[in-house]
């Protein structure tokens, strides 16, 4: 007795064979007739290339930020300088005004594979955060932040422009 579906070994044959039960068959389970139908299969299977790996975005260098609290006009000037880079980690030195509560603080910002860019901003006294975008071009990092300094938070958006070293 054939069972559900015979396939055979792409080798030596043009054809697949399928059994299908007779109609009326109580079950398939019993020992009811199969009926063996050929199928065409004249479709190789399409060929899959390698996969490429993840590639993040290069943010290491220095950075000029525009900072803008929601409740002010006035924006604030601000750096970012990114000393090493491995994979999705970018460690450095972040002096972001309001985001960081005036600190200069060192730590890891985390890049990913679809341009993003976030850093969670840790301190005596503060914890800030930025949620942003790279650039297609790698030039700019725009993005949303906030932070919290003793219970009272403050939120903003954030524009930074890499720092192009002279030659």
């Amino acid at each position: 007795m054939l069972s559900r579906y015979d396939v055979e070994g792409f080798e030596d044959r043009r054809l697949l064979s399928a059994a299908a039960w007779a109609y009326g068959a109580p079950s398939i389970f019993d020992e009811s007739p199969a009926i063996e139908m050929p199928v065409r299969s004249g479709v190789a299977a399409p060929s899959v290339g390698a996969v490429k790996a993840a590639k993040y975005a290069d943010v290491t260098g220095t950075w000029k930020a525009t900072i803008k609290i929601a409740t002010s006009k006035t924006p604030v000037a601000g750096t970012m300088t990114i000393t090493s880079q491995k994979g999705a980690a970018a460690i450095g030195t972040f002096a972001l005004g309001p985001i960081v509560a005036g600190a200069k603080h060192t730590g890891t910002a985390i890049v990913g594979t679809n341009r993003s860019f976030s850093a969670v901003l840790q301190g005596k006294g503060y914890y800030g955060s930025i949620t942003a975008t790279i650039s297609a071009n790698g030039q700019q990092i725009t993005g949303r932040w906030s932070c919290n300094v003793n219970g009272k938070w403050q939120t903003g958006t954030v524009v930074m422009e890499k720092l192009v070293a002279k030659r």
